[in-house]
């Protein structure tokens, strides 16, 4: 047993004894520590023990400290166990196993006698507390859970500020210039994951594989004080001597290296060079970018994935920076002091789009990357707490709705001597058997509901490096949770049962004495209402946004094309080598059956990742604050063709275009052509571009046609201008990470293997990865608001059915206290349905509050949430009409059963009775 999931138990048991009543609470700091030696002892024994000692513990301060506690606070005496002296009961005391082993059968028995309401608490908290322990499995990895860091209170990460926003990455040589200069206050690091291949057989034959690797700077691991916890890790003096080095991630280690202690020393071939294994992160430490785990982690400064070129170059942002505050250092100072010295490099050197530089403190939840997914884990965590609220409203509703067929069975027992605070001991008992039962079932289900949440894009592909599960902090909230809803939903019902005469009790009083009791149960379905109300208008909000961007047309066919990238500068292609091996690779493609058409694209459709270039366009003058960086595709010839793009003006392009010595073309978009060259035809105009006077020694580009608009980094974009290049042309210097797309007569995955075995045949180290349907990538484009419409619709389902059902449950409990009052009314001519609008009137009357309740909840959630619906207001009438048609239309028919049972009832016979 961890030294975690001990400090939990302890922490847990210590919370629980705040429980007793004050004579005891003053001991509490005494029975914690006796409490932790004891543990200890039954650790010491086997974990089994430990665990059964823990729950024994809690179970006694839970069962015999909260009724004491509660008639306490009633005013009550004799309710802490000890007598007017002060003196404690030593036999009551020691009995208290015994006593919990009675309450146990006996909650057994009663809820054999009474299946479907255990069945239904029991489902109902099930679901709530699934749902709640998965979200906040997701919440813990990408909120709370700090960084495997040595001190991750003092981690903070970095980023440049822009006219247009803020920018992530730098260049290295800024670092080289920056890191020395602000040693005093923070102790700087920079990295980046890069995809690249590596071989891990021996001989040439070996297979390649396409792996990420962490390229990180020397003082990387002294920085974050991470040390190998096998090996070593290499530093600024290791990496001086000039070897490749590197350091593998615990998990590559334990599983493609099959936890071998051997592995030290071991070489691989990385791009072409061996790379020596010295060490193995420790567990647990995934690097800092957070959504890809590196398999290996190199030094920055000698290792033979990056080019030198890339290292050297000043205009060139791509690694990230992060940084350790030296002790006594603040993030304020560390901020002035980092920003001096990059300000002034960054003048010298004219990099003059800089305004500043800023320090970020996010020691848990980390990786920059991730933080899109903050809002949808927050937003849901929010709606599954309001969902469990729901649930313990319900399970209190049912239990008290059977409580009223145990009035005679209390009101006996109290008068055969029964004390209070026995009975509420047994009733909170039979509470905590339907929320532990509840628990046990909610946390099989939760690991069910992780794993398919964590299986669902964008998740599945962006949570790549953290560990999100259900480990030993998940399974102590659950644990509490599942505690604190069992008393939450047991002790209302328990002092509505003991607030009545037992004598009374036992006569069979209700009826119009009992009215008035309803109040608080009326309260909780109107809470429920309420919540599912606001849970129902967010789901509906954003499945009309779904709707909504499903209905875009991304400027493209849906055709049956396969996407395939091919990244050649992981596998050390570099210039005049990039261009054939993809004509090579469209020759083999074309030429496979069922294929209509193959092409390249630098930039999925409809893909966040693209490229921006700088343009001047010959008598356009741009605004002060016009951003003339432009996005900008390389694609092959038939790219237009295979994706069914639309060619409206002038041409696309043709081999003559990628012979040398020619004028350099492009093809622009309709709204390039409107912004920039209105006025005259198009077609045959000439940009200019600063990276063509780079690559042809002249910064002409001449447009050769104009294609219809789409969307091309996301379907809520509004028309942005986009130019496309050749790839024959500038293949060299600008296509070596390519997407193949691949146009079929069918099912595009049916010729998946042929096209792999046509990258093999060109250069069997090539790997093709990212492999999907054009398809599948536009509903990615769409992922988290699929993602997040399926789990609010998932929970305003659920809400609803506890809603109904918690409705139910109050009617058929109301309907048997006035049965007397029915019955009179049919004996003296009253009709059926009479009886049953009466009660359907009432129920609709509970509904109705509960939507005006759920309104007022529902606006300001959907207007902090405005920003994430698309082409629908988030005060929308029609949505809340709707939600509230189908409450009123539930609760008609929850009120309508119960109440039509009752009016058919004989009078003489209820009469009899009562």
């Amino acid at each position: 047993m961890s030294t975690i999931v001990l400090g939990t138990l302890s922490s847990l048991y210590r919370s629980a004894l705040s429980l007793y009543p004050e004579p005891l609470r003053r001991e509490r700091e005494e029975l914690g520590r006796l409490f932790d030696d004891l543990l200890e002892r039954q650790r010491r024994r086997s974990p089994l023990a430990a665990t059964w000692f823990a729950l024994r513990s809690l179970a006694d301060v839970i069962l015999v400290g909260l009724p004491a506690r509660v008639l306490e606070a009633l005013g009550l005496r004799g309710a802490s166990g000890r007598d007017p002296g002060g003196r404690r009961d030593p036999q009551r005391s020691d009995r208290w196993l015994q006593s919990l082993l009675q309450d146990l059968g006996y909650a057994h028995r009663h809820f054999q006698r009474r299946p479907l309401v255990a069945l239904a608490s029991i489902g109902s908290l099930a679901l709530g507390i699934a749902a709640t322990t998965a979200i906040f499995s997701l919440f813990d990895a990408l909120v709370l859970r700090p960084v495997a860091v040595a001190h991750p209170d003092r981690l903070v990460g970095m980023v440049s500020l822009r006219e247009n926003g803020t920018n992530s990455t730098f260049p290295y040589p800024d670092f080289q210039v920056v890191r020395p200069a602000v040693a005093d206050a923070l102790d700087l690091v920079a990295y980046s994951n890069r995809p690249t291949t590596v071989r891990l057989g021996d001989g040439p034959e070996a297979a390649s594989e396409r792996l990420y690797v962490a390229l990180v700077s020397a003082g990387y691991f002294t920085a974050l004080e991470v040390d190998a916890t096998l090996g070593r890790v290499f530093d600024q003096q290791t990496v001086a001597d000039g070897s490749y080095l590197a350091v593998a991630s615990h998990s590559f280690w334990s599983g493609r290296l099959s936890g071998e202690p051997a592995a030290i020393g071991r070489t691989f071939v990385v791009n072409d060079q061996p790379v020596t294994l010295i060490g193995v992160a420790p567990p647990g430490f995934r690097g800092l970018h957070g959504d890809v785990e590196p398999a290996l982690y190199l030094p920055l400064s000698h290792q033979p994935v990056a080019s030198a070129e890339l290292l050297e170059a000043h205009t060139t942002s791509w690694l990230f920076w992060a940084g350790v505050l030296e002790p006594g250092a603040s993030r304020a100072e560390a901020e002035a002091r980092l920003e001096a010295v990059t300000m002034a490099h960054w003048q010298e050197i004219g990099r003059d789009f800089e305004l500043g530089i800023e320090l970020q403190h996010t020691p848990t939840g980390f990786p920059l990357p991730l933080r899109d997914y903050r809002p949808f884990v927050q937003l849901s965590m929010a709606v599954v707490v309001l969902v469990l609220l729901v649930a313990c409203a319900n399970v209190a509703s049912l239990l008290l709705a059977s409580g009223a067929s145990r009035m005679r069975e209390i009101g006996a027992r109290q008068c055969l001597g029964a004390g209070r605070g026995r009975l509420v001991r047994q009733l909170l008992t039979e509470s905590l058997l339907l929320g532990l039962v509840a628990g046990a079932a909610g946390v099989t289900l939760a690991l069910l509901l992780v794993r398919a949440l964590v299986g669902r894009e964008p998740l599945a592909s962006q949570l790549g490096g953290l560990e999100v599960g259900i480990d030993a902090r998940v399974l102590g909230v659950a644990l509490a949770l599942t505690l604190a809803v069992s008393i939450l939903f047991g002790l209302a019902p328990a002092l509505q049962l003991l607030r009545r005469n037992a004598a009374a009790a036992l006569r069979g009083a209700g009826g119009s004495a009992e009215h008035g009791r309803l109040l608080g149960q009326r309260a909780l379905v109107v809470a429920q209402i309420a919540l599912s109300f606001a849970t129902l208008v967010l789901a509906a909000l954003f499945a009309v946004s779904l709707r909504e961007l499903q209905a875009i047309d991304p400027g493209i066919e849906r055709a049956p094309v396969l996407m395939a990238s091919i990244d050649l500068e992981a596998a050390g292609y570099e210039g005049e080598r990039v261009g054939p091996f993809f004509a090579a690779l469209l020759e083999n493609v074309s030429a496979i059956p069922g294929v209509e058409s193959a092409a390249l694209t630098r930039s999925r459709p409809v893909s966040p990742a693209g490229s921006r270039m700088g343009y001047e366009v010959p008598g356009y003058v741009a605004g002060p604050d016009e951003d003339m960086e432009l996005d900008t595709n390389v694609v092959s010839q038939d790219y237009f063709l295979t994706l069914g793009i639309e060619l409206e003006e002038g041409r696309t392009f043709e081999p003559l275009d990628a012979a040398p010595g020619t004028t350099p073309v492009a093809v622009v978009n309709r709204i390039f052509a409107e912004r920039f060259l209105s006025g005259r035809n198009p077609v045959g105009r000439t940009i200019t571009s600063g990276m063509f006077m780079l690559i042809e020694g002249s910064p002409e580009v001449r447009v050769i046609g104009v294609v219809a608009d789409g969307k091309y980094r996301s379907l809520r974009e509004e028309p942005r201008p986009m130019v496309y290049l050749p790839h024959e042309r500038v293949a060299a210097q600008l296509g070596d990470r390519m997407t193949l797309l691949v146009r079929t007569a069918g099912d595009p995955l049916a010729v998946h293997e042929e096209v792999r075995a046509a990258v093999h045949s060109v250069d069997p180290r090539v790997p093709p990865y990212s492999v999907i349907t054009l398809e599948e990538q536009l509903e990615r484009a769409v992922a988290n608001e699929r993602l997040t419409t399926a789990l609010l619709g998932a929970l305003a389902a659920f809400a609803v059915l506890l809603a109904g059902v918690g409705l139910f449950a109050l009617l058929t409990y109301w309907t048997r206290l006035r049965r007397p009052e029915i019955g009179i009314r049919v004996a003296l001519g009253a009709r059926p349905g009479e009886v049953v609008r009466g009660v359907v009137s009432f129920t609709l009357a509970l509904v109705a509050a509960g939507c005006v309740a759920g309104v007022a909840l529902a606006m300001p959630l959907a207007r902090v949430l405005e920003a994430q619906l698309y082409s629908i207001q988030p005060t929308n009438p029609a949505v809340y009409v709707a939600g509230a048609f189908l409450l009123l239309a539930i609760g008609a028919l929850a009120g309508a059963l119960p109440s039509h049972q009752t009016a058919r009832v004989d009078p003489v016979k209820v009469l009899r009775q009562d």
